[in-house]
C-alpha cells in the first residue's frame, strides 16, 4: 500500500501535488463553513426558542394582566359603582381572547405546558363568564341580598388566585425553558468555537506543514538541480535521476540526458580535436618533408660541386630522419660496382664497394626492413648493428647512378619512406645533372685530344693562381713545352700519327706531375705547366725529369713505333720574371725558343729582366 501510494505520489505533476498538500485544509475550510453554517442555523433556532420563551412569558404576564385587570375593574365597579373600572373589564375581555389565542398557538410545540394552558383558559374563560354574570346580576343582588356581592367577589378573588397560580406555574416553566434554552445556546456556542477553533487550526497547520514540506522539498530539488547544473556548466559528471515523474523530476531527467549527451558530444568533439590535432600534427610533419624536399631541389639546384652536395643530401636526411646513419654510393664504371664515397650517422657501413647483387633495392628500386629476419637485410649491410635499413637505388632515364643506404634502430614511418622516394629521385636527377654539368665543363676547359686543360682554362686559372701566390707570397714556376720536329713527324706520318703523339704527351704530362700542378695545351704541339708554391730551381728540376721521361716514350703508330721524340721546355717563375700571366708566359716562351734555337730537346730558364 505504502509502495503505491508512493508511486502514485511520484507520478502527479507540481499542481496536483500542490492541490493535493492544500487539499486537506481546504477541506477542513469547508468543514468548518458547514459547520458554522450548521451551528449558525442552530443558534438561530436556540435564539427563536429564547425569543419564544421571552414572548410566551410576555404573554403569560400580559394575559395575567389583562385577567387581573378584568378581575379587579369588576370588583372596584361592583364596589364603586365606577363607570371608568367598567371600562377597564370590557377592554381586558375584549383583548384576553386574541391573547390566548396567539399564547395557546406559542405553546403548542410545548405539549407539556399546554395541556395545563389549555385548563386555564378554561378556567379563564370560565371566570370571564362568572364575572360577565356577576355584572348582569350585580343590581338585583343588590337589592334583594347586597352581602351576597361581597361573597362573589371573594370567591372571584380565589378563582382568580389559583389562575394566577396557574399562569405563574406556566411562567415557571416557561423561565424553566428559557433558561434551558439559553444554556443550550450557550453549549452550542462552546461547541461552535471549539470545532470552528480546532478546524482552523488544524487546517492552518496542516496548511503549513504541508507548504513547508512541499516547499523544502521542491527547494532542494531545485537546489540539487542548480548544483547539478552548475556542475554541468563545469564539464563534470551529473547524477539527477528522481524517481519523482512530475516537472522537477522531468526537469532533472532531461537535464541528467543532457549531460548524457553533452558527454557523448564532449567526447564526439575530443575524439574530432584528437583527429584534427594528429591531422594536423601530420600535415605539419609533412609540411616540413615537403620544405625538406624543397630545400634538397633548391640546395642540389645550387650545389656547384658533388663534396656540396653531399653535404645537402646529409643535411635534408638528417633533419627527415633524425638518429640514423647514412651511406651514399655512386656507381663506378671501371669497377662496375658502386663506390661509398660519403657517410654520416653513428654505425654507418664501411663497406666501401658493394655490387648490384648485394642489394635488394636494385630488384624493386626500393627495399626496406625493420626487426626483420637476417635473410631479409641486404647482403652488403651485415656489418650493422641497426635494426631498420632502407635502401634506394638513385636512378635517371634507366641508368643506375648511385644506391642511398639509410640504416638506425627506429623504424621509418610510410610518408617518410615516400619522401625519401622523391627526395632519392631529385638526388637522382642532381647527379645526373651534376655529371652532363661535369661532363659539359670538361668540355669547355679540357682539350679533347690530349685530356689536358685547355687554353681557356689555363687563363683563368693562371691569373687565379698568381693572385693566390701574391697574397701567400709563396712562388709560381710555369714550364712551355714545344714537341720538337712535330711538323715532319705530320708530314712524314700524317695528321692521325701527330694526334696519337699529343695524346701520349698528354697521358706523361698528367701523369708527371703533382695534383695541384696544371698541366694545359696551350696550342698545336705546345703545352704549359703552372705549378704552384715551386722554386724556379724546382721547376727546372721537375722540367729535366720531364725531358727525359719524353725521351723514353715509345708512341705506337699504324705505320710503326715512333721512338725518337723530344721538347724543348722554358721555364719562369714569380716573382722573379713578373707578376702578370702574360708576362710569365711570355718570358718562359722566350726561354723555349731559346732552349730550341740551342740544338732542341733542352730545358731553359728565362732569363732575370733588366733592371
Amino acid at each position: 500500500m505504502q509502495a503505491r501510494i508512493r508511486r502514485y505520489w511520484s507520478n502527479l505533476g507540481l499542481a496536483r501535488k500542490g492541490l493535493v498538500v492544500t487539499g486537506l485544509p481546504i477541506i477542513l475550510f469547508v468543514t468548518a463553513g458547514l459547520v458554522t453554517t450548521l451551528v449558525l442555523s442552530q443558534l438561530r433556532q436556540a435564539e427563536n426558542g429564547v425569543n419564544m420563551a421571552y414572548q410566551t412569558q410576555l404573554k403569560l404576564q400580559q394575559v395575567q394582566n389583562l385577567l387581573l385587570d378584568a378581575s379587579t375593574g369588576v370588583r372596584g365597579f361592583l364596589l364603586t359603582n365606577r363607570g371608568d373600572l367598567l371600562e377597564l373589564y370590557k377592554t381586558s375581555k375584549e383583548r384576553l381572547p386574541s391573547e390566548l389565542d396567539s399564547l395557546e398557538k406559542r405553546l403548542s410545540r410545548y405539549p407539556d405546558q399546554l395541556e395545563p394552558f389549555i385548563d386555564a383558559r378554561t378556567q379563564i374563560e370560565q371566570e370571564l363568564t362568572a364575572l360577565a354574570t356577576l355584572l348582569e346580576l350585580a343590581p338585583s343582588l343588590r337589592e334583594a341580598a347586597p352581602g351576597s356581592i361581597d361573597s362573589f367577589i371573594i370567591t372571584s378573588q380565589v378563582v382568580m388566585q389559583a389562575l394566577e397560580q396557574q399562569l405563574n406555574s406556566l411562567a415557571a416553566q416557561q423561565q424553566s425553558l428559557l433558561k434551558e434554552l439559553e444554556a443550550k445556546r450557550q453549549i452550542i456556542l462552546t461547541r461552535y468555537y471549539v470545532a470552528i477553533g480546532l478546524s482552523i487550526s488544524i487546517a492552518l497547520l496542516s496548511l503549513l506543514i504541508g507548504m513547508r514540506l512541499f516547499a523544502s522539498g521542491i527547494t532542494r530539488r531545485v537546489l540539487k538541480l542548480s548544483l547539478g547544473a552548475e556542475r554541468l556548466s563545469k564539464g563534470m559528471d551529473i547524477n539527477l535521476e528522481e524517481k519523482s515523474h512530475d516537472e522537477i523530476g522531468h526537469l532533472g531527467s532531461t537535464l541528467q540526458q543532457a549531460g548524457k549527451l553533452l558527454r557523448e558530444r564532449e567526447h564526439e568533439l575530443r575524439l574530432a580535436s584528437d583527429a584534427v590535432r594528429q591531422k594536423f600534427e601530420e600535415l605539419t610533419v609533412r609540411h616540413h618533408q615537403i620544405v625538406l624536399l624543397n630545400q634538397l631541389g633548391v640546395g642540389l639546384q645550387h650545389a656547384a660541386t658533388i663534396d656540396t652536395t653531399y653535404a645537402v643530401i646529409e643535411s635534408r636526411l638528417t633533419s627527415l630522419c633524425p638518429h640514423t646513419a647514412g651511406m651514399f654510393y655512386l656507381y663506378d664504371d671501371m669497377l662496375n660496382a658502386f663506390v661509398l664515397k660519403h657517410s654520416w650517422g653513428v654505425g654507418a657501413s664501411k663497406q666501401d664497394i658493394i655490387y648490384a647483387q648485394q642489394c635488394r633495392a636494385f630488384n624493386m628500386g626500393r627495399h626496406y626492413v625493420y626487426y626483420g629476419e637476417p635473410l631479409n637485410y641486404c647482403g652488403h649491410l651485415n656489418d650493422l648493428a641497426q635494426k631498420m635499413s632502407f635502401c634506394l637505388v638513385l636512378a635517371a632515364q634507366d641508368k643506375q647512378l648511385g644506391v642511398l643506404v639509410i640504416a638506425g634502430d627506429e623504424p621509418l614511418s610510410e610518408d617518410q619512406r615516400q619522401i625519401m622516394g622523391t627526395m632519392a629521385d631529385r638526388i637522382a636527377l642532381a647527379l645526373q645533372n651534376l655529371q652532363l654539368r661535369d661532363s659539359l665543363l670538361q668540355q669547355a676547359i679540357r682539350d679533347p685530344l690530349t685530356g689536358l686543360y685547355n687554353r681557356r682554362y689555363l687563363d683563368e686559372t693562371l691569373n687565379r693562381e698568381l693572385e693566390r701566390a701574391k697574397r701567400s707570397e709563396q712562388p709560381l714556376s710555369i714550364i712551355v713545352a714545344d714537341i720538337d720536329y712535330f711538323k715532319p713527324i705530320n708530314d712524314r706520318y700524317g695528321h692521325d700519327a701527330g694526334d696519337e703523339v699529343l695524346k701520349a704527351l698528354g697521358e706523361l704530362l698528367s701523369g708527371h706531375f703533382r695534383m695541384q700542378d696544371i698541366a694545359c695545351r696551350y696550342g698545336g704541339e705546345e703545352f704549359v705547366i703552372v705549378m704552384p708554391e715551386t722554386q724556379l730551381s724546382d721547376a727546372l728540376h721537375r722540367a729535366e725529369s720531364l725531358r727525359q721521361q719524353v725521351k723514353t716514350l715509345k708512341v705506337e703508330l699504324a705505320q710503326g713505333v715512333l721512338e725518337l721524340l723530344t721538347v724543348s721546355m722554358g721555364v719562369a717563375a714569380y716573382p722573379a720574371h713578373g707578376d702578370l700571366p702574360q708576362v710569365l708566359i711570355k718570358h718562359a716562351d722566350i726561354a723555349m725558343y731559346r732552349a730550341k734555337s740551342e740544338g732542341r730537346d733542352r730545358v731553359e730558364s728565362a732569363a732575370a729582366p733588366a733592371a
